[in-house]
């Protein structure tokens, strides 16, 4: 008994030595904690390596537009070099000018076209035209592919009261009839006082298609005065050439109207600017109106005949040296109580004063 008690005791003793040498080994190769997950718990994501993976793009914005967009204008808008408008051609040219003109216009036209004879030009057109020799309607059709600028330069001192007057009264004629026959006719006028003139020494209005501008201009225009011999007809000029806004192809065509001289110390400038404007292929043409180079209307004015030999009864000498330094001529009134027709056949060129007459009958 004894000894099966023994026997039991060194059974239960070698198990225990096996389990425990079991255990230790085990144990050995584990590692040193675990972490032990109940189904309870939120199972680990497995590492990765954020570098390989790119961050997320984000999400775009959607514009909302239930609300009207609102902008805000600026005050002032920056215009670009090539969003200048040019002035618009008169409405004559897209109808066809002639058929805007007079009959007897239009019927004196037509038969010119077909009957004048070759006609020495005024020098500045036959210098833009190579110096060839045209006819009439020639010289015409020129002006027509060309255009022609006309630049009035008109003492207003208180002497040309009258002039101003007749001017304004007969500007629209005068535009409607020029630009009859040559539809890409422009207008402007310079008016010139004295250099001391308290109001202004010139005043301009540059070259337009525009009848009223014109208008206006010449309806604030107001003579007054001067007093002295001499005016600032070299300012005017020089106005003129400077800020008229010349077109390159165009005829150029200056008018200086006046009755009085410009100062002896300012006529060598004057004539170097008409030889200018002669160069470039325009001329330069003056009317004189004063009563010393027009006895015949002093005459029609006191309504009795007046001794004309005391009278100058041409051109004054100045107003002659500008004509013939700008390539054009130097006339007076002739005995004319209007200037309308002079002023026309001095801005076609009076070489052609026997072809305009028939132009002029309906004027």
């Amino acid at each position: 008994m004894a000894k099966s008690s023994a026997v039991w005791l060194a059974c239960i003793a070698a198990s225990a030595l096996v389990h425990w040498l079991v255990t230790a080994e085990v144990s050995r190769n584990l590692p040193a904690t675990l972490t032990v997950y109940t189904e309870s718990q939120d199972q680990p994501e497995p590492e990765q390596d954020i570098s390989l993976i790119a961050a997320p793009e984000p999400e775009p914005e959607l514009l909302d537009f239930e609300q009207p967009l609102e902008l805000e204008t600026p005050e002032t808008l920056i215009p670009m070099v090539s969003a200048k408008v040019s002035e618009p051609v008169p409405s004559a040219l897209s109808s066809g000018a002639l058929n805007n003109l007079l009959p007897a216009q239009h019927a004196a036209f037509e038969a010119l076209s077909s009957t004048a004879g070759d006609i020495a030009m005024p020098s500045g057109a036959a210098q833009s035209l190579g110096n060839n020799q045209e006819s009439f309607a020639g010289y015409i059709q020129h002006l027509r592919s060309v255009g022609i600028d006309i630049m009035f330069v008109v003492d207003a001192t208180g002497s040309m009261d009258w002039v101003i007057n007749e001017v304004e009264q007969r500007v629209a004629d005068i535009m409607d009839t020029i630009r009859g026959i040559v539809p890409l006719a422009r207008f402007g006028i310079v008016a010139y006082r004295d250099f001391d003139d308290p109001d202004f020494v010139t005043t301009i209005q540059s070259l337009t298609f525009s009848r009223s501008k014109m208008n206006r201009f010449l309806a604030k225009l107001e003579a007054k005065g001067g007093g002295s011999h001499q005016e600032a007809v070299f300012a005017g000029m020089g106005q003129a050439m400077r800020n008229a806004g010349w077109r390159v192809p165009a005829q150029k065509v200056v008018i200086v109207i006046g009755d009085a001289p410009p100062y002896e110390s300012n006529l060598a400038k004057i004539l170097s600017l008409a030889k200018d404007l002669k160069q470039r292929g325009g001329r330069v043409s003056t009317l004189d109106v004063s009563a010393d180079s027009n006895p015949k209307l002093i005459a029609m004015r006191v309504g009795r005949p007046v001794n004309v030999a005391l009278y100058r009864n041409k051109p004054m000498l100045s107003f002659q040296a500008i004509a013939d330094a700008g390539g054009g001529v130097a006339v007076t009134l002739e005995g004319e109580v209007e200037i309308t027709r002079q002023l026309l056949q001095l801005i076609i060129g009076p070489q052609y004063a026997e072809e305009m007459k028939l132009l002029l009958e309906a004027v």
